[in-house]
């Protein structure tokens, strides 16, 4: 005769299940982020720049934020006909939740947050070469940097785990016409 699981134990069984689930959902998160960034190179940029641009998007809203220990910050751009027509900066308060007053930006501190600035951020790492790795993922139609993982930096022999940062476009839009 078989004995029915008692009421303790099935729920039990059920937070076990749901803590192994979660756990699989996470790694497949992190794992499909991580199989989506790249080793960027001067060959990749140049690929997707020859496809940028002949045709770029010239009017458009972009939020990309800049993690980095101790600091995030959220970039929001508006462009129109490729210029810079609204930027703000707000950070994220040390408590972690919700985000400070924003404050403008002028043209030269938002220019690395347009999707050309973006490009040129990628490859001023590439060229200046004290990073352990530089990782891109490109998406869109055409192709610019979504994601960019800068590695930690490489001085005396040693990384320097605290110099690991990333670039996360977070919101892409395109006004209508």
């Amino acid at each position: 005769m078989r004995r029915s699981l008692s009421f303790l134990n099935r729920r039990r069984l059920l937070l076990l299940l749901a803590i192994f689930f979660t756990g699989v959902y996470l790694f497949s998160s992190w794992y499909a982020r991580e199989l989506r960034l790249v080793s960027a190179s001067f060959r990749m940029l140049n690929d997707a720049q020859t496809i940028w641009y002949p045709n770029p998007i010239l009017d458009y809203r972009i939020v990309v934020d800049v993690i980095r220990p101790g600091e995030s910050r959220r970039n929001e751009i508006e462009v129109e006909n490729g210029e810079i027509v609204y930027a703000m900066v707000q950070y994220r308060r040390r408590n972690g939740w919700g985000w400070d007053e924003a404050y403008a930006l002028n043209e030269a501190q938002a220019y690395p947050f347009t999707i050309p600035g973006l490009y040129e951020m990628v490859r001023g790492a590439l060229r200046a070469s004290n990073r352990t790795r530089i990782r891109v993922d490109l998406q869109g139609d055409p192709p610019f940097p979504h994601e960019i993982e800068f590695g930690p930096v490489w001085q005396n022999g040693m990384a320097l785990r605290e110099t690991v940062s990333r670039v996360i476009v977070r919101e892409f839009e395109i006004p209508a016409p």
